[in-house]
Formats: structure tokens, C-alpha cells, sequence
């Protein structure tokens, strides 16, 4: 058996790799391997198992398969590759940016001391090598040496001195940032043997465990008063299994923010978006939707509705915020709404272990929705059937550094290959956005008006062209700005000041009539 394996480097590349007897029946796609690179040893992602006959006797094999479970399917393989092809990245990085982090196993280049004793050719560059590595009797990784020097290029010096037998290079293995976290875990055995002679306090522990079935010890431990040496001790008697069992680590508590209202009624508007989007749901097809909405509008329970019609067909959700900030907020509505353990957080300000436990809970099934940044699009969210971009105008959802993406538009791709209803929200939709539904492409729903007919903040604008100050001068703040603060301090009210720039001006002009200078050959100021 082989397997076609994709590496985080910069080509396009896939590899070929034979399996090992031993591997075979857990190989799968979506499972990381261990694979031999070059001097190397590093990560790689199973693309394609093929049990076809290669006739190459120069594949090396895989060295390890450290997931028992896989970490995306081919169906979500389909999406990746569409994304290593669209945004001209290497799939093996794509498949390094888009799942969670601190996973990756790789070799480093260690250093130790030599047994050579000749240093009187070395230069102080040399000696100052052999000194560094000498602080470290157990070996010293490549990269700290080049740190602790405090330069880059080291190789030359490097080679001389391992030519010299005064430095042993060997690759070794880095431990992973993220690993399993395993629990221990106590239940009574399948069969206790006859005739044993159980305590007081060891019968109380039986009955509570026959009560409540199997348990964590740390949680056992809280409710009846007994020691882990106990526990061993009836372990060896063959009263209890003792056993471990991986733990899942989340993102923590979920926040209560304001009140949390569920008795809420739909108004007309609200009611009409919602019926279109049940027909988008039922459908089964993609189905590309704009919600417009004004500030308050209630968009957020129209996709709350939404989400709870899409559980309720026993299908999966993800909802998109395009700012860490707002999913506190978000989160707290959800959390009120929907059972706690069916929804997972995936953004960057939650720890990496949490994230990849989270990833696996949402890869089993045991999450339906996931809440989180443009980050939390990638989520293996089983049977999708509704994608949520909430102010998808925003630039935030658009990553400008490693895997360069716009998530809003990667969510209506995502929608296509699922089958998906997808609903792009906002008080301003982007101009292209507009421009779809206004084609027909995308369907257009509306809430013109805010709950309850709230007026809308008022809006003024002033001219400060015709502002002048007791110097005769253009000021800063015009005297409107300056009387309402002074209204609102005294009301004991807040203020919010947006500057649009800081630091430098675009243009020039006459603080007397308003004339901008231009460019004598152009019309740039």
C-alpha cells in the first residue's frame, strides 16, 4: 500500500511513500504521517491511499501515524484543494495554516561535542561555537545556537569543525506543542471476583459507582472520601478498571453579557426573511442570500431562527463574526440558546490545545456550531447546511499574510460544495454583494426598518470651511461638535471620537476660502 502525502514547504508538490505492514489497517485520508524528508523528518497530510502496485524501490516509508482518528475527510479535501488552486498556495501549506496549530512533529539538527581534541587552527568565531556548544553536554538545537550568537550563518564554521571531529551533528525529533491530554478514569469491573471482602468505605465507593457508572478519578475523588492508592488497590483486585481517556480542553466559560431574551417575537419583516430562508433550507441546493438590514434591525435572531431550524434537521452551522471582540458578545446569545456542548469557538485568542480538541469534537459530530473569526470557516462541520457571515462588508474578514483569503468569499464556495444556504449580513453590504442580489444571483431579503420603529441616530454634518475661531483660524472642533460633548459630559453621558486619519494630511488647503492646491500637470492634490 502507498499513500500520496502533502508537505508544508513552498511547491505544489505531493509525495509518494510506502506503508508498513503494521500501519496499513489504520492508514486513511486526513491523518498525519511522520514521514522521511531529505536529512529530515517532518509532518505530512494522507491526500490518497493507493493499493495499486508502485513500481519504485526507491520510496522510503512512512515513519509514523500519530492520529487515531482523521482530522479532515476528502469531501473537505475537495474545498482545500480548491483553495491551494484559486489562491496559488501550496497544499501542504494550505493544510498547515487551515488545521489547528502546534500539531506538526519535525527533526531538528542538534550539535554535541566531538571527541577531537585539536583547536590551536580554529578561528574566534570557531572557539566561540565550541564554547557555546559545551554549555550544553546533552546537545544544543541549531536554531538556539545561531540565537545564543547571535548570526545567521553558521554552516561554514560548522563544516570545518564537524570535519575536524570537534562537533557530532544528529537530527532529532521535536515533541509537538499539542498533544492529547489524557485523563484518568475509573468504572467497576465487568465481573468482580467471588469472595472478596470489601470495607465499609470500599462498598460505598461500589454502590456509587454502580449509581453513576464510570467516572474521572479527580471527580470521584471529590465526592467520597478515598486516595488513588485505594483505587490501585482495588484495581489489583479486580473490583475496579482503572484506564485512561483522552479529555477534551476548551476555550472556557462561555460570557454573560446583558440580558439574554428568549421570548422574543418576530416582527412582519423578520418573519418574512425567516420563511424565505427556511425555503433556501429545505431546498437542499445552495442557496446565496443577502440580508440588508439597518442597525438594529434584528438580523442577529433572524440567523439565531436559522441556526435552531438547521439543528433542528439534524444538520450543522457555522456562524462568522468578523472580530474576536464581537464573539463574547455573540456567544452569550448562543449560549442561551442552543445546549452548551454542541457549540465549539474556533479563533485566534483561544489556546491551541483547546483548538484542536475543539477541531476533533466538531470532525466526530459531537459539535453542531461553531462560532468564531474568518478561521473558524475551515471547521470540518459535519452535514453543513447553513453559513452565517455577519457584517460581511467588513475587511477583517480578509487575511493578508501566509494564506491570503477573503473569507466571505471563500464561505460561498464552501456553501457550493456543501450544498449550503449562505447569508452575507449587513446595514451596508459591499458593493459586490449589492451588485449579485441586484442581478439575481444572490436572493434579497430586507429589514428596513429597526424593532419597535426606533428612529435612527440623527446625522449631521458640519462644513467647517465656514467654522472660524476667536484668531479667525479653522479649529479643530467645530463649535456644534464642542456644545454637543459638553451637553453629553454634563448628562453624564459618553463620547466616541473617530479620527479617520492620524499623523498626516492627504491634502493642502486655504484655511480662508476652502481652495485645495493642486499638482500644476494634474488634478492631485
Amino acid at each position: 500500500m502507498f499513500v500520496r502525502v502533502a508537505i508544508a514547504i513552498p511547491s505544489p508538490k505531493t509525495f509518494t511513500y510506502a506503508v508498513p505492514e503494521t500501519f496499513v489497517p489504520a492508514v486513511a485520508v486526513g491523518k498525519r504521517v511522520l514521514v522521511p524528508f531529505g536529512k529530515r523528518q517532518v509532518t505530512g497530510f494522507v491526500l490518497e491511499v493507493q493499493t495499486e502496485t508502485v513500481c519504485d524501490q526507491t520510496l522510503k516509508e512512512i515513519l509514523d501515524l500519530p492520529d487515531p482518528e482523521p482530522l479532515f475527510d476528502p469531501e473537505d479535501l475537495v474545498f482545500y484543494e480548491w483553495i491551494s488552486r484559486y489562491y496559488l498556495h501550496p497544499l501542504g501549506k494550505v493544510l498547515g495554516e487551515t488545521l489547528p496549530g502546534g500539531i506538526a512533529v519535525q527533526s531538528d539538527r542538534w550539535l554535541c561535542l566531538g571527541g577531537s581534541a585539536g583547536k590551536a587552527d580554529l578561528s574566534t568565531a570557531q572557539k566561540e561555537m565550541l564554547e557555546v556548544v559545551a554549555r550544553f553536554p546533552a546537545g544544543i538545537p541549531l536554531s538556539r545556537l545561531r540565537r545564543t550568537l547571535g548570526k545567521n550563518d553558521v554552516y561554514g564554521d560548522l563544516r570545518f569543525l564537524g570535519a575536524a571531529g570537534l562537533i557530532v551533528t544528529e537530527e532529532r525529533l521535536n515533541r509537538p506543542a499539542v498533544r492529547p491530554k489524557k485523563e484518568k478514569w475509573v468504572g467497576l469491573s465487568a465481573e468482580i471476583p467471588p469472595g472478596i471482602r470489601l470495607t465499609a468505605r470500599q462498598s460505598a465507593l461500589v454502590d456509587l459507582l454502580r449509581e453513576h457508572g464510570e467516572m474521572p478519578i479527580g471527580h470521584l475523588l471529590e465526592l467520597i472520601r478515598t486516595t488513588a492508592a485505594a483505587l490501585r488497590t482495588l484495581g489489583k483486585k479486580g473490583v475496579l478498571h482503572l484506564y485512561e481517556k483522552e479529555a477534551s480542553r476548551g476555550p472556557g466559560s462561555n460570557p454573560v453579557i446583558g440580558r439574554t431574551e428568549n421570548g422574543i417575537t418576530l416582527n412582519k419583516a423578520q418573519a418574512a426573511v425567516l420563511d424565505e430562508i427556511r425555503k433556501c433550507l429545505t431546498s437542499g441546493r445552495f442557496s446565496p442570500c443577502l440580508l440588508h438590514g439597518v442597525t438594529g434591525s434584528g438580523k442577529t435572531e433572524v440567523y439565531l431562527r436559522a441556526v435552531a431550524e438547521v439543528l433542528g434537521g439534524g444538520g450543522g452551522a457555522i456562524y462568522l463574526v468578523p472580530e474576536i471582540a464581537l464573539t463574547a458578545q455573540l456567544l452569550s446569545r448562543i449560549a442561551n440558546r442552543f445546549p452548551e456542548r454542541e457549540i465549539a469557538v474556533l479563533h485566534s485568542g483561544i489556546s491551541q490545545s483547546a483548538r484542536y480538541d475543539q477541531w476533533k469534537r466538531i470532525r466526530r459530530g459531537e459539535v453542531r456550531v461553531v462560532v468564531g473569526a474568518r478561521s473558524a470557516l475551515f471547521a470540518p462541520v459535519r452535514n453543513l447546511r447553513l453559513i452565517v457571515v455577519d457584517e460581511e462588508h467588513d475587511p477583517s474578514y480578509k487575511q493578508d499574510d501566509r494564506l491570503r483569503y477573503g473569507a466571505r468569499d471563500l464561505a460561498l464556495v464552501r456553501g457550493r460544495f456543501s450544498g449550503a444556504t449562505v447569508i452575507l449580513g449587513s446595514a451596508t453590504p459591499a458593493i459586490q454583494s449589492y451588485f449579485h442580489a441586484a442581478e439575481g444571483r444572490y436572493r434579497y431579503l430586507t429589514l428596513p426598518t429597526r424593532i419597535d420603529d426606533r428612529p435612527l441616530p440623527r446625522v449631521e454634518v458640519v462644513d467647517l470651511r465656514t467654522e472660524r475661531d476667536e484668531r479667525g483660524l479653522t479649529p479643530l472642533i467645530s463649535r456644534t461638535l464642542r456644545e454637543a460633548i459638553r451637553k453629553t459630559l454634563a448628562d453624564r453621558q459618553q463620547t466616541l471620537l473617530f479620527l479617520n486619519r492620524r499623523g498626516f494630511h492627504t491634502y493642502l488647503f486655504c484655511p480662508d476660502c476652502g481652495h485645495v492646491l493642486s499638482c500644476p500637470h494634474g488634478e492631485i492634490a
